[in-house]
């Protein structure tokens, strides 16, 4: 273990395998809501910031445009103004985001870590970190983008 890690199971290793056989067929799909996601977002009133490369504010934008010519990934991640409490009502109101840790899953998957992975750790832990409390990561999944942006924005509408 100390030379090559942990083993997968036989069972794990096949499961894992058929979503990888898959990916290249999910990614434009996930790209596609990602981007929609990020532009809604970074013009939404209520939200502070917002972290994708595939917006041309973001720091990594140029680096984007080179390396990832098809786009980048499904994952966005961006801060709400009101904090750990804004942020711990999007999660309760978010209805198509399922709250898990997941990435590039055919579902969109959401994370509040201040309140869930994070959740030993008080704001200023939080910050030093770099996780602050205001924080959502959100994997885009494979939902028609309109359903999506309509859920997020009846989240944000509840803060």
């Amino acid at each position: 273990m100390r030379d090559f890690g942990s083993m997968q199971s036989p069972q794990n290793a096949f499961i894992l395998n058929l979503g990888l056989e898959s990916l290249h067929v999910r990614m434009p799909k996930h790209v596609e809501n990602g981007q929609a996601v990020a532009e809604f977002l970074y013009h939404h009133p209520k939200v502070a910031y917002v972290n994708y490369s595939g917006l041309p504010t973001d720091k990594y934008y140029a680096v984007a445009q080179k390396y990832l010519p098809n786009g980048g990934c499904g994952v966005v991640s961006f801060g709400l103004k009101g904090g750990r409490e804004a942020a711990s009502v999007f999660m309760r109101e978010l209805k198509l985001g399922a709250i898990e840790t997941h990435v590039a899953d055919a579902r969109t998957c959401c994370l509040n870590p201040a309140t869930s992975t994070h959740r030993q750790m008080n704001d200023e832990q939080l910050a030093e970190a770099g996780v602050p409390a205001e924080l959502i990561r959100i994997s885009l999944g494979l939902e028609e983008k309109e359903d999506l942006l309509a859920d997020i924005s009846n989240a944000l509408d509840a803060i």
